[in-house]
């Protein structure tokens, strides 16, 4: 599997109204081995929350519930002059309170899982493992899709302050079964019910683990960004 560089501290422009990385200049990088990564073990992990989210235009929000889960810059700037850090070929965009993360399914449903840790979570099998600090003022997270922005799909609470997001995929592409040489389940995602889609891992699932403070690295830990780079 492709292994991508790794965002670091080191270099990146640090607001000072959020406190976490918001600048695209001189991105330093660092290559880390798998193993160094996923070595921590997620003994602590507290499950939040598990929920069937729908996700169109291959996207989906994690954001402080209190600010705009879908700020225009996300939309307005292209890629190459982006004043937010990331891409969508990199598989995210954030502003520091809000986080859009890419996925490479598209109007489909997808499980997600929302786990609070005291440590970095095991990669175990995902495909691809981002991380990103995200400000959460109100001590709660949203998680909500383009068709529900004004009130988020689902909500957990957690202790105001600086917490570093990891999302982990599995299962990427699940609608492209075709292409891949994989035979199509017999239901859509859409027509499984949550106890079904909740234990068919053939479909494009993620897990959301926040773990509190600013972890680093940060951005694409493991695996491939978006199936368009």
């Amino acid at each position: 599997m492709k292994r991508r560089k790794l965002l670091t501290l080191s270099g990146l422009g640090i607001a000072t109204a959020w406190g976490v990385p918001m600048s695209q200049s001189a991105i330093q990088s660092k290559s880390l081995s798998f193993p160094q990564l996923s070595s921590a073990k997620d003994k602590s992990m507290q499950l939040l929350a598990e929920f069937r989210l729908f996700a169109d235009h291959y996207q989906f929000f994690v954001y402080d519930a209190a600010v705009d889960p879908c700020p225009e810059s996300f939309y307005s700037d292209p890629d190459e002059k982006r004043s937010d850090l990331g891409s969508y070929r990199q598989g995210f965009v954030t502003n520091g309170t809000t986080i859009c993360f890419g996925t490479d399914a598209h109007l489909n449903d997808h499980w997600i899982e929302v786990f609070s840790s005291v440590q970095i979570p095991d990669f175990g099998q995902a495909e691809r493992v981002i991380a990103l600090p995200l400000k959460v003022d109100s001590g709660k997270v949203g998680i909500t899709n383009l068709l529900y922005l004004r009130k988020p799909v689902k909500e957990v609470t957690i202790d105001a302050g600086i917490w570093t997001v990891y999302l982990l995929a599995f299962s990427l592409g699940s609608d492209e079964f075709h292409n891949r040489g994989i035979e199509r389940p017999k239901l859509d995602s859409d027509r499984l019910t949550d106890e079904q889609l909740r234990n068919n891992w053939e479909f494009e699932r993620y897990r959301i683990v926040l773990v509190p403070g600013m972890q680093v690295p940060i951005g694409v830990l493991h695996g491939t960004a978006t199936k368009s780079v």
